[in-house]
C-alpha cells in the first residue's frame, strides 16, 4: 500500500520514539524542511508493543500508533541486530545488554 503525503513548512510531525537521541538525528536530517518535529516521548504518548516480525512491520506499528494517539502525521524506523551466527535473525534485543 501506497500513500502520498504533502507536508509543508512548519507542519507538526510526530517522531513515533522515545529516544531522545534519535529525535536529534532526525531534526538534522530534516532540517532543511523546516517541519515542527516533536517526538512520541515529549507528547507523552505511550510506546506501542512490537509485535512485527519485520524492522519494517514494528516501524508502521510504532507510526500508526504516534498517528492515532496524536490525531497527527507520525514518522517511525525501527532497526536491530541481524547476526550471521544466528542464521540472520533480525528479533535480537539490540536495546538489552548482551
Amino acid at each position: 500500500m501506497s500513500h502520498k503525503l504533502t507536508l509543508k513548512r512548519g507542519d507538526r510531525l510526530v517522531l513515533a520514539t522515545h529516544n531522545g537521541g534519535k529525535l536529534v538525528e532526525f531534526k538534522e536530517l530534516l532540517a532543511e524542511f523546516t517541519l515542527d518535529l516533536v517526538s512520541a516521548g515529549q507528547l507523552g504518548l505511550p510506546e506501542p508493543e512490537e509485535t512485527g516480525t519485520t524492522f519494517i512491520e514494528n516501524a508502521r506499528l510504532k507510526a500508526h500508533a504516534a498517528a492515532r494517539a496524536s490525531g497527527t502525521v507520525a514518522l517511525a524506523d525501527d532497526s536491530g541486530l541481524m547476526v550471521d551466527a544466528l542464521g540472520g535473525q533480525t528479533m535480537v534485543p539490540s536495546t538489552l545488554p548482551i
